[in-house]
């Protein structure tokens, strides 16, 4: 018996090192920094952590185009940041910032033993991403800035100008009479969630894709964190300029989105062309949410920047 034992562990550990045996998936709670930080994993492969936007936002809007097109080549290591969807929400008197995020995506690393890792990050989360890669630069195996925002505040009033032109009188009417609201006020859930439907048809080039089940997750605790968070950004959000630290990255970098982002395409093009190894790619006909109206073209350009060596 003990030798049967011995040669079945001999056998797992041949599986181990031939690649069969992966990780199993991991759905819950751990504790990282102190923090209950909520973290979902699927697939098998070569590790991908994927940052979430926001801020405020969670891993959910993500969750099921990721996986649909990588999870078979791929582990993919989905979160929610501190303070978003299912993670502990914020303590009183909390601060946030983009290098508590960073040492926060380092936690995670730690917890799942990874030596380097692929990083993606979409939208605000791409801050995140150039922050911990600037932090950590050889823990980082490839960087995917997917959608990512501007760079510096000087953009804001750029975005804001944007989003208004596209979003019609009614639905200007429509956010104006929930912003007065009990309900909304409250930040409760269904409220929060209205409102970003509402402002979503101006992230898309085909406003038919822009569906409320995208917010689906959403409810009344979920809403009130996506509005704290939010707050709390705010002042960052005004006053940052990431661009000078940008040649300081080593790592080969991708940065996809869509022609028609609301983001401003200059900001995006100074961004790829601060940093070293840096291809940019803009799919047409295509908005802020290039993983839900062009998925083909998207995970094709991915795919291709991950397997190259």
């Amino acid at each position: 018996m003990a030798g049967a034992g011995k040669s079945k562990l001999l056998f797992f550990f041949v599986l181990l090192i031939a690649g069969i045996i992966y990780p199993q998936n991991f759905e819950g709670i751990k504790k990282i920094n102190g923090n209950d930080i909520f973290i979902k994993t699927a697939g098998s492969g070569e590790p991908v952590v994927i940052v979430h936007g926001g801020p405020g936002l969670a891993h959910n809007y993500l969750f099921t185009p990721f996986v649909s097109n990588l999870s078979s080549s791929y582990r993919l290591i989905f979160y929610d940041q501190y303070g978003c969807g299912k993670s502990a929400s914020f303590k009183a008197g909390d601060t946030v910032s983009i290098d508590r995020y960073v040492d926060e995506l380092e936690g995670i690393r730690k917890e799942f033993n990874l030596d380097k890792m692929n990083l993606a990050g979409q939208s605000f989360g791409a801050r995140i991403a150039i922050g911990y890669v600037l932090k950590y630069p050889a823990r980082v195996k490839k960087l995917l800035l997917l959608e990512p925002s501007y760079g510096s505040s000087e953009y804001l009033k750029d975005f804001q100008e944007t989003i208004n032109k596209r979003l019609s009188q009614n639905i200007k009417n429509e956010i104006i009479a929930l912003a007065g609201t009990e309900e909304f006020k409250q930040a409760k859930g269904e409220a929060v969630k209205k409102l970003l439907y509402l402002r979503h048809g101006a992230y898309f080039y085909d406003t038919s894709l822009a569906s409320p089940r995208q917010y689906g997750y959403f409810n009344d605790e979920t809403g009130a964190k996506f509005m704290l968070t939010q707050q709390k950004f705010t002042p960052l959000q005004l006053n940052f300029n990431i661009y000078p630290e940008l040649p300081k990255i080593n790592t080969p970098v991708l940065i996809v989105r869509g022609e028609y982002d609301p983001i401003n395409l200059e900001s995006i093009k100074r961004m790829a062309g601060a940093i070293k190894d840096c291809r940019l790619i803009i799919i047409k006909n295509c908005g802020h949410y290039a993983h839900i109206e062009k998925p083909e073209e998207y995970f094709g350009c991915i795919n291709k920047f991950l397997v190259e060596k």
